[in-house]
């Protein structure tokens, strides 16, 4: 959070203001779950960058060897993501899912 109120407001203190700052490259390094990053490249409240060295900064494999992923969707903003990229990461992660067909109602 700090890198992008920085980016958007470069002429404030920032650093010094933020009293939450959801520093996630700080824990990245600790995550070992399957981990799959997706960004739009035309975000505007994110800078793509950033996803980009948080992805770097993750550890290459997950606890059980799968291999992390980044995916950059082009011309895609922060909030208009499609939902079929995002699907398909999910599918390829979690066991058993490429049997769905995702038309299922939510448990109550």
């Amino acid at each position: 959070m700090t890198e992008t109120a920085c980016h958007h407001y470069p002429w404030l203190p920032v650093r010094w203001m933020l009293i939450d700052r959801y520093e996630s490259i700080d824990h990245i390094g600790d995550v070992t779950c399957p981990l799959t990053i997706v960004h739009g490249t035309d975000d505007q409240l994110v800078p793509v960058r950033l996803s980009r060295n948080l992805f770097e900064a993750a550890p290459s494999r997950s606890a059980a060897g799968v291999e992390r992923r980044f995916i950059e969707l082009p011309g895609v903003g922060h909030n208009a993501m499609p939902r079929e990229p995002i699907v398909e990461a999910a599918r390829e992660l979690i066991p058993g899912s490429e049997e769905s067909n995702g038309d299922q109602e939510h448990a109550g």
